[in-house]
């Protein structure tokens, strides 16, 4: 980029945010001025963001019911009933359903 393409601005900040923009831009390696424009043109992604946590619910909402005490599920499968009788179905991880 051109100097006769750019254009300078300036702001002004108390000593301590001045203190803070310093530590930042020192922490990531940066000059105040690149930690600026890289803040101030970072892309936004709020919505994207918004949408990950959605999702986050959403699965945290089915992990919970999923865990929900199952003492009353039984396996009903005849395929697995054959493979382990009566007893515990170890394919579905709960009790094999009586046949009684």
């Amino acid at each position: 980029m051109d100097n006769k393409e750019t254009q300078t601005i300036g702001f002004r900040v108390t000593a301590d945010e001045l203190a803070q923009l310093d530590a930042r831009a020192s922490d990531r390696g940066m000059s105040r001025a690149e930690l600026v424009h890289a803040v101030v043109f970072a892309p936004d992604n709020s919505a994207r963001i918004a949408q990950l946590e959605k999702q986050l619910h959403e699965l945290a909402d089915r992990l919970a019911r999923e865990a929900e005490p199952q003492e009353n599920r039984r396996c009903n499968n005849p395929e697995h009933a054959n493979l382990f009788g009566v007893g515990h179905c170890f394919i579905c991880d709960i009790p094999m359903q009586s046949s009684h």
